[in-house]
C-alpha cells in the first residue's frame, strides 16, 4: 500500500508535473511553427480563394476558428518574414516565438535584424514592447478590435497628425454634401465600403455577372 501511494506522489510531484508543463509548452511552439508555415503555404497558393474566401484574415478566423489576435499576429509576422528572413528562421529553430516576434514587427529590418531578434530571444515580452516603444512610439498602441456590446466594437490604434486633419477634412466634406453631421464611424464605413467596391475581386465579378445576366434577359 505504501509503495503504490509512493507512486502516486511521484506521479504528482512538482517535478512531474513541471515537466508536463515543459512537455505541453514545447507542444505549444512547434504548433505555432506548424501553424505559420502553413499559413505560408496557403497565402502563397491562395487557398481561400478556392473556398470563395476573400482573404487570409477571413480564412484564419472562420475555417480556421483563430482568434483575431491570433490571426492577426501570425499574418504580421509572416508578411514581415517577407521583408526579414531572419525572422522566421528565428521561429523555426525555436529562438523566438510568434507573440514576441510579431512585436517587434514594426521596427525590425534586415539590417538591425540581428539585435532585435537576440532581444526577443533574451528578454521578457514585457522588456521588448517596451524597447519597441522607446524605438517607435507608435508602435506603443497596438491596434485592436474589441466587442462591447453584441454588435458594437470599440476599434483602437495610432494615427498620424496628418492622418486626423484629413480624416476631418473628409467628414466636413461629406456633411456639406449630406447637408449634415457625418460621424468618424460613417465616414471610415462609407469610405471602405467605395474602395472594396471597386477593387474587390469577388464584387466585381458579382457585378459582371449581374451585367451579362441583365444583357441575357433583354435579348429575351
Amino acid at each position: 500500500m505504501s509503495e503504490l501511494k509512493l507512486v502516486n506522489n511521484k506521479a504528482n510531484s512538482y517535478w512531474a508535473i513541471h515537466d508536463r508543463a515543459m512537455m505541453a509548452a514545447s507542444n505549444l511552439k512547434r504548433s505555432e511553427i506548424e501553424m505559420l508555415d502553413a499559413l505560408i503555404d496557403v497565402e502563397l497558393r491562395q487557398v481561400y480563394y478556392q473556398m470563395e474566401i476573400k482573404d487570409l484574415f477571413q480564412y484564419c478566423t472562420e475555417m480556421l476558428g483563430l482568434s483575431r489576435h491570433a490571426s492577426y499576429n501570425f499574418i504580421t509576422v509572416m508578411n514581415k518574414s517577407k521583408e526579414v528572413p531572419a525572422l522566421l528562421e528565428a521561429i523555426r529553430d525555436g529562438s523566438t516565438t510568434v507573440s514576441k516576434a510579431r512585436k517587434v514587427c514594426s521596427v525590425i529590418t534586415e539590417k538591425n535584424a540581428k539585435e532585435w531578434i537576440g532581444l526577443t530571444r533574451e528578454c521578457s515580452s514585457r522588456i521588448v514592447e517596451r524597447a519597441v516603444a522607446m524605438a517607435n512610439p507608435r508602435a506603443a498602441v497596438y491596434e485592436s478590435m474589441k466587442y462591447v456590446s453584441a454588435d458594437v466594437l470599440k476599434l483602437k490604434f495610432a494615427v498620424s497628425e496628418e492622418w486626423s486633419e484629413l480624416l476631418n477634412d473628409v467628414k466636413d466634406l461629406m456633411s456639406q454634401k449630406r447637408q449634415r453631421a457625418v460621424s468618424t464611424e460613417e465616414t471610415l464605413f462609407l469610405l471602405m465600403s467605395e474602395f472594396k467596391r471597386k477593387h474587390d475581386p469577388v464584387s466585381k465579378a458579382k457585378r459582371v455577372q449581374a451585367r451579362n445576366d441583365s444583357r441575357k434577359l433583354k435579348t429575351i
